[in-house]
């Protein structure tokens, strides 16, 4: 068995990869993060085709240190090939459609030193303007935590989701 390239759909706890071998015989896989890495070596695959995010770039680097080739697609290019409705394994299957074409730009994976330290400043800068407006606060405040998890993604920092308030809350005034 053969595989030429094989695409990965990036998840947070989980990973989906997709390819085709020489005979034919089409691989779908649903992989835990810490089976990923076996699977890739016994697959042997020349190409690994990714959607570009901050975590690619984190794993893009691990399979280059094992020898595979990389490429990295902009979401927004991956989007057409998606067929039906979006999940896991349509996503490893648009990644791996958009990858075969020959015209398809590829995004370099990004070195550690690329990610300097003022990105993190810079989502920790917007956590801290955020002005409660009503019900508006949640969706800002919504977008800098997603800005700060992507960023920390990279150097494979994992950020697990809690319920305290990041922001602080407006002071009410006692009503007498």
């Amino acid at each position: 068995m053969s595989l030429d390239l094989l695409a990965i759909d990036l998840g947070k706890q989980s990973f989906h990869v997709y390819g085709i071998d020489s005979d034919g015989v089409i691989i779908s896989r649903k992989l835990s993060r810490a089976k990923l890495m076996r699977a890739i070596a016994e697959l042997a695959p020349e190409v690994i085709a990714m959607e570009a995010c901050a975590s690619a770039h984190y794993w893009g680097r691990q399979f280059l240190a094992a020898g595979h080739r990389i490429r990295l697609i902009n979401p927004r290019f991956v989007k057409p090939f998606v067929k039906g409705s979006k999940n896991d394994a349509v996503d490893a299957e648009a990644i791996y459609e958009a990858a075969l074409r020959p015209t398809m730009r590829f995004v370099p994976t990004a070195a550690v030193s690329s990610r300097p330290a003022f990105s993190i400043r810079s989502a920790m800068r917007s956590l801290r303007f955020i002005k409660p407006v009503g019900r508006k606060l949640r969706p800002a405040r919504d977008d800098a935590l997603r800005e700060l998890a992507g960023t920390m993604a990279s150097p494979h920092i994992m950020c697990i989701r809690a319920k305290a308030d990041i922001v602080e809350k407006p002071k009410r005034k006692p009503s007498h």
